[in-house]
């Protein structure tokens, strides 16, 4: 009987986070469509016009994140649903504001509520240092190298109106994508972390906001893709001292892998200046 009435009660606290979630979504949603329709009655400078979409994405993704709940079947059902909609509009060639929107909630629901299960997960805030590394190295091959797959969807125009948040270009009419989904996903991550550890949240968010900004300024000043997750681990290290001190037990293993890691991407990028 206990057990029933603390599964009752778990189930009963976590609504209230479901319903903001779903309330973030629809505001991001109806944010959208709105700046959309007034688009093309505004005059910007297509610089400013690409800070403004940068930053909208950013907030959208940090306010989605920060209400997402952890959350194993949820996440695993609304991921699901999100992978069908996405091949959805691949298989029929959805096109328009009403496809674009659908890809932002579709990405930024299962990138958040992914993001949260696993940063809720994390056993020791010292553990995020090896999360750190790893996408870091990952996310700069996945980007900088030919074979990567940020590279490849970069390359196909399909394949990032899919996989990429897209937001209304004010002044233009246009809608262009801004972040991936797994940059998506780690702010979800290191949300969640911080929330089940205790770390002062204000630095988390001043973190991962700096981390954008950036980001934002290194793309409008090399007009190239940047990996963003390099920028969101340092200043999740930076911020956190917790983040920067994995269990002793841990150590060995956990740089063993990024070794690892480090000397096959190493491997294929020498395969690659020959």
């Amino acid at each position: 009987m206990a057990n029933l009435e603390q599964a009752r009660a778990g189930v009963s606290g976590r609504a209230p986070l479901w319903r903001s979630w779903a309330a973030t979504l629809a505001t991001i949603a109806a944010s959208f469509l709105g700046l959309h329709a007034l688009s093309t009655h505004l005059s910007l400078w297509p610089l400013l016009s690409y800070a403004l979409g940068f930053v909208c994405v950013v907030t959208a993704t940090l306010g989605t994140s920060a209400a997402a709940p952890k959350s194993k079947r949820g996440a695993l059902l609304v991921t699901l649903a999100a992978v069908l909609t996405l091949e959805a509009l691949r298989r029929y060639g959805a096109v328009g504001v009403g496809a674009s929107c659908a890809v932002l909630v579709a990405l930024l629901s299962a990138g958040t509520l992914l993001g949260a299960l696993v940063g809720g997960s994390i056993e020791h805030p010292g553990h995020l240092l090896f999360v750190v590394l790893v996408s870091a190295l990952s996310d700069t091959f996945s980007v900088t190298q030919p074979q990567g797959p940020s590279a490849a969807i970069a390359q196909s125009a399909q394949m990032l109106s899919l996989l990429a948040l897209p937001w209304p270009m004010l002044g233009t009419g246009q809608i262009a994508p801004f972040l991936g989904v797994g940059d998506v996903l780690f702010t979800s991550l290191y949300l969640a972390a911080g929330r089940a550890h205790g770390l002062p949240a204000g630095r988390t968010w001043l973190a991962l906001g700096a981390a954008f900004f950036v980001t934002m300024l290194t793309v409008a000043a090399t007009a190239l893709p940047i990996p963003a997750l390099p920028f969101l681990g340092a200043a999740m290290l930076v911020a956190h001292p917790a983040a920067r001190r994995p269990p002793q037990r841990d150590r060995r293993r956990g740089l063993a892998v990024v070794c690892l890691m480090a000397l096959a991407f190493g491997a294929l990028l020498l395969r690659n200046l020959r």
